[in-house]
């Protein structure tokens, strides 16, 4: 027998399953384009609850996820869409200085928090459409995400206060990457791992084999144009 808790849980999710999207970063590069991660894996949770606070939906994988560097110190724009805006329309924006989906509520790793009016762009029409917010990171987030000690990516998370969520792995450095980026754009590079690229037609060894490859072997199969270009990630381009 279903008990009132469960029916209610049930309509609830019938309700969220007849909106198609939500919302989905779009810079950093999120780890996959699916604007339906929903936290429901992990229990119903709002603005005051932290059961939140681990949840990403695609696990972390450095050697698949795209990832995008960041220069620290500096002003970054933090970029999303929203398909559906849901209560209390509010966006937070944390960044975990460690390779795991965790602590995204903890005070020292929210970067923003920004209300729906105060985040949208001007030519938005209702309550959907582009985001985006300005942030500085610390330069002590270096000490567990940088790409100059060989760090593993951190995962900044952006989350809606309700049920949804999108993340992205970065790596952090000082350097000045505004010499690399399009004008009027933040200080970043994008480096993505060709996840279809195979070392051959008839095997399944991709990039991530060759990330965990120990280093003088990684470094010989880098030597390898195609695979140097697929797998920049694994062969240390970025």
């Amino acid at each position: 027998m279903m008990t009132l808790s469960s029916v209610s849980t049930f309509f609830l999710l019938c309700a969220v399953s007849l909106v198609h999207a939500h919302v989905r970063m779009v810079h950093p590069t999120p780890r996959t384009d699916n604007d339906y991660l929903y936290t429901f894996d992990e229990g119903v949770c709002g603005e005051n609850d932290d059961k939140c606070a681990g949840f990403c939906g695609d696990p972390y994988d450095s050697s698949l996820n795209p990832l995008t560097i960041l220069q620290v110190g500096v002003p970054q724009t933090l970029r999303w869409s929203v398909t559906q805006a849901h209560r209390p329309e509010k966006y937070r924006l944390s960044l975990n200085p460690t390779s795991r989906d965790e602590r995204f509520d903890l005070d020292d790793n929210i970067l923003a928090t920004v209300t729906n009016s105060d985040a949208a762009d001007l030519g938005n029409v209702g309550k959907k459409g582009d985001f985006s917010t300005t942030v500085t990171i610390p330069e002590s987030a270096l000490d567990t995400c940088s790409q100059a000690n060989g760090d593993d990516p951190c995962v900044l998370q952006l989350f809606d206060l309700y049920y949804f969520v999108s993340c992205a792995n970065v790596l952090l450095t000082t350097e000045d990457l505004s010499l690399s980026a399009a004008p009027s754009t933040s200080p970043s590079i994008t480096c993505v791992n060709n996840r279809d690229y195979k070392l051959s037609q008839e095997g399944n060894k991709g990039c991530a084999w060759v990330m965990r490859k120990p280093e003088k072997r990684r470094q010989k199969l880098c030597r390898n144009k195609s695979t140097l270009s697929n797998c920049p990630i694994s062969c240390g381009l970025c």
